[in-house]
């Protein structure tokens, strides 16, 4: 548990500074070449982001102080279209708690993730519905008494679809989980996908016309080492399988992280890691509607890459990630040829988890140990960053954006299949009483080339900085 604790980071702690790079544009939006961090003393980070008409929501973690413990608790906030907060809440369902997605609605947002409960030691996946102000409508956690999460949500007709990974309803297996909710959040089908010689989990989840798509992951038991595969199927309205496929080799380690649908396919995104000198690659599938792989693409150098999200711009698509310690954008145009590529990224470790296309351009967002507050004489953590940036990825006034050295390579492994176990499983809801907190939010706005300020440490934050300090802390769990 600690490991997935760990993995989750945390976001954002009792108070979050707004820190900027760069001017307020004139007119509405962001420009170009605006840099913000969203920080405080504790570690945070950022899984998802959406655009909700001219503004957005980014959902993550955040940091809690129990005595001697750090805890994680869950984080919201919606942006106006220049970036600034219009509030933010932290969210304590049971006892460490994410948001893992977020995806906007007609009566406001659903985000979905994660809560742990101590001393059970029970993770269960966990669902907000949320007005136009960010307090709760309806939340509720869903499990059966092991390690369950959703790790993604998506919009229905009448509702939304969950998805995310179970262990609780085949003894010693790990399965793929969707569930299916009405609009008030009743049930209105769940099933697990799995296979009878390992694991398989879904990263994300998207509604199209005629189900839903999932990627993933799947992995047998044995052979050990790097045996993972990326894994995509199709659903129909009510959850059956209609296709699904394996994509990957026996010698390598392959994940999915996330999906574009179009009117013509599907694009895939994820990771390649190779068996050979485990260097990992960034990894582009295309499929057309059908299943039937198009063309695969792996792009990447002697460096460690991976990508973690993409959006549709113009004449191909825009994909974020990670080269090495820095973020990294991609353009491929609809055959999968590299367009350009950029790097951002500062002294430490610097990434993008999502992007998304705009009129203007594009917005990509991920946690920084370079900017932000974690520039204080604290300790260095992790800040949320989000970055402005022309169709092109060129931000004018700011230097961070740098060419990338990564090439395009073809790939023709042939897709693989196993024999799917779909159950329908009853896994009953548990009400959660999360409230959520403000934050009490503080703005800096600087223009680019002036660097950033040092921030005074409001005195709520003095605690926080002695027991930093302090031998042996922080535990947690």
């Amino acid at each position: 548990m600690r490991g997935f604790v760990s993995w989750m980071g945390a976001m954002a702690g009792a108070l979050v500074v707004f820190h900027a790079l760069g001017c307020w544009a004139a007119e509405p939006g962001l420009a170009a070449g605006q840099v913000h961090t969203y920080g405080a003393p504790m570690d945070e980070r950022v899984f998802d982001m959406r655009s909700i008409g001219a503004a957005h929501l980014l959902a993550g973690t955040a940091q809690r102080i129990d005595g001697d413990f750090l805890f994680d608790k869950a984080w919201l906030t919606r942006l106006d279209g220049h970036g600034r907060m219009l509030w933010q809440k932290s969210f304590i369902g049971a006892w460490s708690d994410a948001f893992l997605s977020v995806q906007p609605t007609s009566h406001g947002a659903v985000a979905a993730g994660s809560t742990f409960y101590f001393p059970e030691r029970r993770l269960d996946g966990w669902v907000v519905a949320f007005g136009h102000d960010g307090q709760p409508v309806w939340q509720q956690a869903f499990g059966g008494g092991g390690r369950d999460l959703f790790t993604s949500v998506s919009n229905t007709l009448d509702g939304v679809v969950l998805a995310g990974e179970t262990d609780s309803f085949r003894e010693g297996f790990r399965d793929a989980w969707v569930v299916r909710l009405a609009g008030d959040g009743s049930i209105q089908w769940q099933k697990t996908y799995g296979r009878d010689d390992g694991a398989t989990g879904i990263r994300e989840i998207r509604s199209v016309p005629d189900g839903f798509i999932v990627v993933g992951s799947t992995r047998a038991l044995f052979p050990l080492g790097l045996s993972s595969d990326g894994w995509v199927a199709k659903l129909d309205p009510a959850g059956n399988l209609q296709w699904q496929m394996v994509l990957g080799n026996e010698a390598d380690g392959e994940s999915l992280g996330a999906v574009v649908p179009s009117e013509d396919g599907y694009l895939l995104i994820g990771g390649r890691s190779s068996a050979a000198d485990f260097n990992e690659d960034g990894w582009a599938v295309m499929l057309d509607l059908a299943g039937n792989v198009l063309w695969q693409k792996t792009i990447g150098s002697e460096k460690r890459e991976s990508f973690a999200a993409a959006a549709s711009s113009g004449d191909g698509y825009v994909l974020a990630g990670r080269m090495e310690f820095d973020g990294w954008l991609v353009k491929l145009d609809g055959e999968g040829n590299l367009l350009w590529q950029r790097t951002y990224g500062g002294e430490r470790t610097d990434t993008f988890s999502s992007v998304l296309a705009t009129s203007g351009g594009l917005l990509a967002a991920g946690d920084t140990e370079t900017f932000g507050v974690a520039e204080s004489d604290i300790r260095h953590g992790f800040n949320v960053w989000l970055l402005s940036l022309d169709s092109q990825g060129d931000m004018a006034g700011c230097s961070l954006g740098m060419p990338g050295d990564a090439s395009a390579s073809s790939l023709e492994d042939v897709p693989g299949h196993f024999s799917p176990i779909v159950q329908d499983i009853d896994a009953a809801p548990l009400e959660t009483r999360a409230v959520g907190m403000d934050t009490g939010a503080s703005m800096t706005t600087e223009c680019a080339g002036a660097g950033f300020k040092s921030l005074l440490l409001p005195p709520a934050w003095q605690k926080w900085k002695e027991l930093l300090k302090r031998p042996g802390f922080p535990f947690r769990y």
